[in-house]
């Protein structure tokens, strides 16, 4: 499962995710990291090892050194993109769908497909899902 597009807002991509990611990315947890956001972009750098780490609203995550010009390389890249994707869940708490609503349900490990209603059939208030995504915004 992958998102269309990943929205980057500092609600959701908060300071603490970028620095996990950079760390995740770097292996670098020591030193002042900057954490500079665009429209379309995060970009994370360290003066000190010059190194920059970019995050796109397209979930792309890439590094590069400056010190020798090369790609950064990490096996902590998957870890990185989950940690982004956990960003993008809605908590009902805060954002409910609109009734009748294609949605992505997570529950547990698994990820359903549903569309949502506030009210069966009978007039019986549903359970809320835990977390969900808009499906127009996944592909599974």
């Amino acid at each position: 499962m992958y998102l269309k597009k990943i929205r980057l807002s500092e609600k959701l991509v908060s300071d603490s995710v970028c620095l996990e990611i950079f760390a995740l990315m770097t292996n670098i947890i020591e030193g002042e990291i900057e954490i500079i956001r665009r429209e379309h972009k995060i970009f994370l750098k360290s003066h000190d090892k010059m190194i920059m780490v970019a995050i796109t609203d397209t979930g792309l995550i890439f590094g590069h050194n400056y010190d020798d010009n090369s790609p950064v390389r990490s096996d902590g890249q998957l870890e990185a993109h989950h940690l982004l994707m956990e960003t993008q869940w809605r908590d009902p708490e805060v954002e409910l769908p609109k009734e009748g609503d294609d949605i992505v349900i997570k529950i547990g490990k698994n990820i359903i497909t549903s569309r949502y209603f506030e009210r069966d059939h009978t007039g019986n208030d549903y359970t809320r899902p835990k977390f969900w995504l808009p499906a127009e915004n996944v592909v599974l």
